[in-house]
């Protein structure tokens, strides 16, 4: 990995279809950084090329930790700091290029965290020791290392934007952080602060929904990121740390009073504009809640059954059981209402426990989402 990163931000982009001003694309060269990159456009990438200087292609690839110096870096890599304009829109829509220093980003097989020459297994047995991932075999933790990083934060700095698309999951290794809620008008209030050994972010993981809530470190603080395929990949591979990561959103829904006041009254109503399906369906679990959610998009209406925090059923017109579980997943618009009922009698035909329901959902909406995008490149 080099010492420096390229980065372009969108800045004249009235007519662009994919960007909005600020976005930015962010390459550790040769290589796009996905996790710090809003979207990729390949016709801006090309345009980067471009201003290479041709050189020996072997050289190209070289990634030289050597290198001090950002001119030498652009040198190197034959670049220039400045404008790149998109070769594809008449309108003049640019990007400003920058070369800066590399955030520290560290993988843990090299970070002095895990000091001295010690191989693959010791490190795993120093994550082993972290509450959340206590519970996950070395063979599975070994097959994810690849796919979990260090990273350390200034106090003040902010680690997860409210509306950002998380992309995941953390445990504080060492240090603190709040959680705020930002309001239209700008005023913020914290909601709760983590310590040492807790974590966060896996609820847009788990819902593909946006960040609900800005995170902060309150203190100078190292964290450990885990890849949101990382995250799916130990979640599937451990139903104990699965277990665990629905305890803990139980606890911290409870804790924070997070509209748990809503479904603890005899009912409630809403529009999944404003508190999203997948968080119905996890506060209605964690607070153990038995009755009917009522669900209407345009025309279209959805009833899903819970019995003690488990959807037993779902009815969405001649469809049932699952299925309906996983169409309504795809609704980002429409009214809710629940009904609560001490006892429910209804057959359970589903069975997944529902966070092993929300994951098959959630895996199957990914699934979809890249065969669209598959038959978009295709076009």
């Amino acid at each position: 990995m080099s010492k420096y990163q390229i980065v372009l931000t969108a800045e004249n982009v009235d007519c662009c279809p994919l960007y909005k001003a600020g976005d930015q694309i962010v390459l550790d060269f040769p290589q796009v950084d996905l996790e710090k990159t809003n979207k990729v456009c390949a016709f801006v990438i090309a345009e980067l090329m471009k201003h290479q200087i041709q050189k020996d292609k072997n050289m190209i690839c070289e990634l030289r930790e050597d290198m001090v110096d950002k001119s030498e870096f652009l040198e190197e890599y034959g670049l220039e700091e400045g404008t790149i304009t998109c070769p594809r829109m008449t309108t003049g829509v640019s990007f400003r290029l920058e070369v800066t220093q590399q955030e520290e980003d560290i993988s843990l097989i090299h970070d002095e965290m895990f000091s001295g020459r010690q191989d693959k297994r010791e490190m795993i047995s120093k994550l082993r020791k972290i509450p959340i991932l206590s519970a996950v075999s070395s063979d599975h933790l070994f097959d994810a290392l690849g796919e979990i990083r260090l990273k350390k934060y200034d106090a003040g700095e902010t680690i997860l934007q409210k509306g950002d698309k998380g992309r995941s999951f953390f445990i504080i290794y060492n240090g603190e952080v709040e959680v705020v809620q930002v309001y239209k008008d700008g005023m913020e209030s914290v909601i709760i602060k983590l310590g040492t050994g807790n974590c966060f972010g896996e609820m847009s993981l788990l819902t593909n929904e946006a960040v609900s809530a800005t995170i902060r470190a309150s203190v100078p603080s190292t964290m450990l990121s885990i890849s949101k395929e990382g995250f799916r990949q130990l979640m599937d591979s451990t139903p104990k740390m699965r277990l665990m990561i629905t305890k803990l959103l139980a606890q911290r829904i409870k804790d924070t009073n997070h509209r748990v006041g809503l479904v603890v009254a005899s009912g409630m109503v809403g529009q999944l504009q404003t508190i999203a399906f997948p968080e119905l369906v996890q506060t209605l679990s964690s607070t153990e809640s038995s009755g009917i959610l009522y669900l209407k998009s345009d025309k279209t209406q959805g009833n899903v059954y819970f019995q003690h925090g488990q959807i037993v059923d779902t009815e969405l017109g001649d469809t049932k059981g699952e299925e309906g579980f996983f169409k309504m997943l795809e609704w980002k618009k429409g009214d809710f209402r629940f009904s609560q009922k001490e006892e429910l009698e209804r057959e359970r035909t589903i069975p997944y426990d529902t966070m092993g329901l929300l994951l098959e959902g959630m895996r199957r909406l990914d699934e979809q989402t890249r065969k669209w995008k598959s038959s978009d490149v295709q076009l």
